[in-house]
């Protein structure tokens, strides 16, 4: 509007429109650390973009696999076009690499070995770290965790179980001396007897347990033998069994002279033995089962037969 002061009818004037179109709304995602990928997620505003001012669109779903910004794009589609444009970063960070031992069975004691990848630890998330060829004397779960310095939400971990089973107590009470063509069983319980129960037992004819007994109910044969013992958890041990086989002893008797009363007769004389092995062992019995023995071998004043 423009007037004249001095006729104020005499004045001009235009109008014109000023038109204000809101910018567009455009989400603003923060950015975001992840392991290994990240898949975007649905937006409620905006597309996303590879690079800004909406250049090279990206799905909703997509897996992102390394580190990238990408850019949330909104435009009013009027004229003037308003744009909105909102950027994030997605840090990508690989997960690190973890051993995973199987579960191990062991007697009495496991050593820890080498790891490629990670350490051990006696809990999860990397807490109570464990030396490499630590002996283990227990049953325990350990766990092999690595982590990533640059992103400690990125780790890897696996959990093994270490069984530690106790050696058998095998206990070997030898058998009683027998004579031939006696036999030994090696079987009888009393020869094992005070060792753990449900043991499973075989016999040997060597130490290290590779040449089997053939017949260990009747050993025939004097010498040592060796019986192996197997507990419920696999583990054995080995112990020797002495067996002892004598020979039937020669005893060769010649009767004595006839005397006459009051003489008597000395059985022990070592003429009425004479031809017998050396070192035997001599009792004298008025019967042949040896159930009633002879008061004095060595002044005998009865007629009769004696033992």
């Amino acid at each position: 509007f423009a007037g004249n002061p001095d006729d104020p009818e005499c004045y001009a004037e235009n109008s014109f429109t000023v038109t204000i179109t809101e910018s567009p709304l455009a989400d603003a995602p923060p950015s975001v650390s992840r392991c290994d990928f990240y898949i975007l997620p649905p937006l409620t505003n905006g597309s996303y973009f590879a690079q800004p001012s909406g250049v090279d669109p990206v799905a909703e779903g997509t897996e992102i696999t390394e580190t990238t910004t990408l850019y949330v794009y909104a435009a009013s589609g009027t004229n003037p076009n308003c744009v909105t444009d909102n950027s994030f970063t997605v840090t990508i960070t690989d997960t690190p690499l973890a051993d995973a031992p199987a579960d191990v069975s062991e007697c009495d004691r496991y050593t820890l070995p080498p790891l490629d990848n990670g350490s051990y630890y006696a809990q999860a998330g990397g807490v109570d770290p464990i030396s490499e060829g630590m002996e283990i004397t227990e049953t325990t779960t350990l766990y092999v965790f690595a982590g990533n310095p640059d992103d400690p939400e990125c780790y890897a971990e696996n959990s093994f179980t270490v069984t530690i089973h106790a050696f058998p107590s095998l206990v070997v009470n030898p058998p009683e001396p027998v004579c031939a063509p006696a036999s030994v069983d090696l079987t009888v319980g009393a020869i094992t007897a005070g060792s753990d129960d449900n043991l499973t037992l075989t016999y040997w004819v060597d130490e290290d347990a590779t040449q089997p007994l053939d017949d260990p109910e009747q050993v025939t044969e004097p010498g040592s033998y060796y019986i192996k013992a197997v507990n419920s958890g696999g583990c054995s041990a080995v112990a020797m069994v002495n067996v002892e086989i004598e020979d039937v002893p020669l005893l060769e008797v010649s009767s004595p002279e006839a005397v006459c009363e009051p003489q008597t007769i000395d059985l022990t004389d070592e003429s009425i033995t004479s031809g017998s092995d050396e070192g035997l062992y001599l009792t004298y019995w008025l019967d042949e089962e040896m159930t009633t023995e002879l008061d004095n071998p060595d002044e005998l004043a009865e007629s009769g037969i004696y033992y």
